[in-house]
């Protein structure tokens, strides 16, 4: 069958103690197909104090469909019935804020924004080669833009 490769490469620079920035570049494939996939991610945190940090990231995903593949990171509007050659645009913009309640004990808050569109053909009327977030329902693919809100508890031990 078709191979998958994924080509991955980070980098990050702590200039000070306080100040951490990072990349990110991901590179997804389905040999034979014609799907490819490729994103990039830039972040930066800044410790505010001791145990509380801010930080801001971007990322952006463009994925290229195929017939024989199908998409992976976005679910395409129900309409769309040609998946060969349909790209798709994924940004998105976290900020996030993280308190270390103990050593090992961190609880952190995200806000996420996501924007997506579509640049492919379609037999949708309503929406012709739009990539869209489901909006309360699975099935109603009516929404460019999501927020996402989130808050966690990370234990390292």
């Amino acid at each position: 069958g078709d191979q998958l490769g994924l080509v991955d490469a980070t980098a990050w620079f702590n200039p000070t103690d306080t100040v951490s920035l990072w990349a990110n570049y991901d590179y997804l494939f389905a040999q034979g197909t014609g799907y490819y996939a490729h994103g990039i991610a830039v972040a930066g945190r800044v410790a505010v104090l001791p145990d509380l940090g801010v930080a801001v990231r971007g990322e952006y995903i463009r994925e290229q469909s195929s017939a024989s593949h199908g998409v992976l990171f976005l679910q395409s509007d129900p309409d769309i019935t040609v998946n060969n050659g349909h790209s798709s645009d994924i940004w998105s913009v976290t900020g996030t804020v993280d308190y270390a309640l103990t050593e090992h004990l961190k609880v952190k808050s995200e806000l996420r924004w996501d924007r997506a569109n579509g640049n492919g053909d379609s037999n949708s009327i309503t929406s012709p080669g739009n990539n869209q977030f489901p909006e309360n329902n699975p099935n109603d693919f009516s929404s460019i833009d999501q927020l996402v809100w989130l808050i966690a508890a990370e234990y390292v031990f």
